[in-house]
C-alpha cells in the first residue's frame, strides 16, 4: 500500500509506504513559464531537422461499455500504442495495450497551471553517445484523458537485430479500491 503527496507550494513530492511507514521525497518541478517554453521552442527551431527514426501509433477505442464505479459512470477504453523502429533506430519493436475504466474527475492541483489541451510526451534516451530517436506520431481515436480507476497494461518488446528476435512480455495492473471527493484535513498532507 502506498500514497503520494504532492506539495507544489513547497516544490516537493513524497511517496509513502503505508505498510512500513517510510517515505521518500523528490523535488516537484513546476511547469515552465510561457517565456521558458518560447525560449525552448526557439532553440529547437534552430536545430537541424532529422528524419524520424521511430513511428509511434496510438489507437484509442471507447468500447461503449459503461458501469457505475464509486458513484461515477466509468467508460471502458482500450489504448494500443505501437513503437516501430525506422532506419537509424536501435530501439526494439514495442507494443503496449492498456485496458482500463476511466471517469471524468478533476485531479489537477490548485497551484498547477491549467492544461492547454491534449499533449503527448515522448522521450527515448539512447546510450553510447547516440542521438535520441526522433518520433513521428499518429493518433487514431480520441485520446483518453480521464482518471483511471482500473487498468491492465501488457507490453511486448521484440529485440531488433539480425541474430536475435527475443521477445519480452510483461503485465501491470492498477486498481482504485476507495475514492472520495471533498476537502481534506490539512494534517493529511504533513509527512509523518
Amino acid at each position: 500500500r502506498s500514497a503520494s503527496i504532492i506539495r507544489c507550494d513547497l516544490g516537493l513530492a513524497f511517496s509513502l509506504n503505508l505498510d512500513n511507514r517510510t517515505y521518500s521525497s523528490a523535488t516537484y518541478p513546476m511547469r515552465p513559464s510561457d517565456a521558458e517554453l518560447r525560449a525552448h521552442a526557439e532553440r529547437v527551431a534552430k536545430e537541424p531537422v532529422r528524419k524520424p527514426t521511430v513511428s509511434v501509433e496510438i489507437t484509442t477505442v471507447d468500447t461503449s461499455e459503461r458501469k457505475e464505479m464509486f458513484g461515477h459512470t466509468a467508460r471502458h477504453v482500450i489504448t494500443t500504442r505501437r513503437e516501430v523502429p525506422l532506419e537509424g533506430s536501435t530501439q526494439p519493436l514495442k507494443k503496449y495495450v492498456t485496458d482500463g475504466w476511466y471517469i471524468d474527475l478533476e485531479t489537477t492541483l490548485a497551484c498547477d497551471p491549467k492544461p492547454r489541451g491534449f499533449t503527448y510526451d515522448f522521450l527515448t534516451v539512447s546510450g553510447n553517445g547516440q542521438l535520441p530517436d526522433v518520433p513521428v506520431l499518429k493518433l487514431i481515436g480520441k485520446p483518453e484523458t480521464g482518471f483511471a480507476l482500473s487498468t491492465h497494461m501488457t507490453s511486448l518488446m521484440t529485440d531488433a537485430g539480425e541474430a536475435s528476435k527475443d521477445q519480452h512480455a510483461s503485465a501491470y495492473e492498477t486498481e482504485v479500491v476507495g475514492l472520495s471527493v471533498g476537502p481534506f484535513d490539512p494534517a493529511l498532507f504533513e509527512i509523518p
